[in-house]
């Protein structure tokens, strides 16, 4: 709650809000309006590359200015005035933000849904395919929040950053051939690999696609191993 009101007391809240609104409206339009054959797939793919390239950096800013917005208020004093251990209340609040990436995604896929769908006539695949995968492709930006949180607050500004434009330059080389290999273990080519669930042959074959699937489970071991070590860094950083 605490965070929601903070929220409203800076334009965090408004930037998410515009950014959710603004690019599934600018997005659907233009595709609506560009005359190239639209099939089921390809709309998916048009829609969640582009997030894929830009996330790493927009979740680097998030962190830079949550750091930068708690050193201020007195190097985290809101965190450590508290009963609880501050690592547990910086945990809740990286969750938050995970959550309001979820609820973002979700919901800008939704707008983009509807004006293709109603004012261009565009199929998509069944709806409820469209929402689990929007679940499922912000899974694998839990990762990144916690990295980027806990970097921030190590390196303040300027290195958040830097790591921000590291993933945006790994994630856009993670569609090429150069990670073909290594893309499994690599964080910022999760969400950008995803769209090969939108070959036709992967997603009309559910062997393949149990398949596909498969290979990211290395990602969830990654992920809950990275959180153990941020949490321990996190413990360090206010000891």
């Amino acid at each position: 709650m605490s965070e929601i009101i903070k929220l409203k007391r800076s334009y965090i809240g408004y930037i998410h809000i515009a950014t959710m609104i603004i690019y599934p409206v600018l997005l659907s339009v233009l595709l609506g309006l560009n005359r190239y054959v639209k099939t089921q797939q390809t709309i998916m793919v048009d829609f969640f590359i582009i997030i894929s390239i830009a996330s790493p950096v927009m979740i680097s800013i998030l962190a830079a200015m949550f750091n930068d917005r708690e050193a201020k208020a007195g190097e985290y004093k809101n965190e450590l005035s508290t009963p609880y251990h501050p690592v547990n209340i910086i945990q809740i609040q990286i969750l938050f933000y995970i959550i309001l990436y979820f609820c973002e995604i979700t919901l800008s896929f939704v707008i983009y849904w509807i004006i293709l769908r109603l004012f261009f006539n565009v199929m998509f695949l069944p709806f409820y395919y469209c929402i689990l995968f929007c679940i499922f492709f912000s899974s694998l930006s839990i990762i990144q929040y916690f990295m980027s949180f806990i970097i921030a607050k190590m390196f303040n500004t300027t290195g958040i950053l830097i790591f921000g434009f590291m993933g945006f330059i790994l994630s856009a080389l993670s569609e090429t051939v150069i990670f073909d290999k290594s893309w499994i273990i690599l964080p910022w080519a999760w969400q950008i690999r995803t769209i090969g669930l939108f070959k036709v042959n992967i997603v009309s074959n559910k062997n393949q696609f149990v398949e596909y699937i498969s290979l990211y489970i290395p990602a969830v071991i990654i992920t809950i191993v990275v959180i153990v070590i941020v949490r321990k860094l996190f413990k360090m950083c206010f000891k």
